[in-house]
């Protein structure tokens, strides 16, 4: 049994890998982390997210709930990751990272430190489908290098906070790279313009943030005479909570160092 906790309990997703933890018989919640101040720290986990009395406080502390622990999953804010990344290296425990937001030197070498120590695996998105998109972007990137332009329409629900998601850019850094330019230089997000010039490494991202919908990507490919156009639309997120999970139960077994879904799922190879 692969004994989890989980960071970010009381969030959207949170509830939703408990849950999927519960559920799975090859995992169990050994702990569940929210921020300090939070109106539920204290009550049981179970109740609180409708799975009856698991007999698990809330707590406000990492430290509180590691010890005999086998994996950490966090999907709460940047500062916080960074900070209880620090905790799950000094206590040698794996740590699953879904946190969007993370996508500064500074955020990646705190990171890359504890990978040192531990295995991480880092994914701005945890759908299977989404991660197959990733690979397969990459391939039309490629092929279509000079001959067709590039734009990515990001659209997510009116509450989420980061514009544009973390799966949009690393859309655009996979198709940067596949075509063998610097995303750093490559990737510009879409703004009023006049005098409007399109260069011809350029990669838009485009976002809209409307209504309750979970989450569409969609990768556009414009030529001459046609266009290409993948998308990914996410129905629900219990994909991303069981693609957590899956990935909790992989990393167990893993050296130490940065990893990401592609490893999980074998398109590395």
């Amino acid at each position: 049994m692969i004994k989890i906790i989980v960071i970010g309990a009381m969030g959207r997703m949170g509830r939703l890998i408990i849950q999927t933890i519960t559920d799975d018989p090859e995992t169990e919640l050994c702990g569940a982390v929210e921020v300090i101040g939070h109106k539920d720290i204290g009550n049981d986990v179970g109740t609180l997210c409708g799975l009856g009395t698991l007999g698990l406080p809330l707590v406000d502390q990492l430290e509180k709930v590691i010890e005999g622990a086998d994996c950490i999953i966090d999907f709460s804010t940047p500062r916080a990751t960074l900070e209880n990344i620090k905790i799950a290296a000094d206590n040698g425990t794996p740590t699953v990272i879904g946190t969007t937001g993370l996508s500064g030197r500074r955020e990646m070498k705190q990171i890359k430190l504890a990978a040192k120590k531990i295995p991480v695996l880092l994914s701005p998105n945890m759908s299977i489908g989404m991660n197959i998109l990733f690979k397969v972007v990459q391939d039309v990137a490629r092929y279509t290098k000079g001959r067709f332009d590039i734009d990515i329409l990001d659209i997510h629900h009116r509450t989420k906070k980061d514009v544009p998601s973390g799966t949009a850019l690393k859309l655009a850094e996979y198709v940067a790279r596949a075509r063998g330019v610097d995303p750093r230089k490559s990737i510009h997000f879409m703004k009023h313009e006049t005098d409007f010039k399109r260069d011809p490494d350029e990669i838009k991202i485009m976002a809209s943030r409307i209504g309750d919908i979970v989450g569409e990507h969609t990768v556009f490919f414009g030529g001459k005479g046609e266009s290409i156009e993948i998308t990914h639309r996410a129905s629900n997120r219990q994909n991303f909570a069981e693609g957590a999970v899956l990935a909790a139960k992989w990393i167990v077994n893993q050296k130490k160092g940065l990893y990401n879904m592609f490893d999980v799922l074998g398109l590395n190879e």
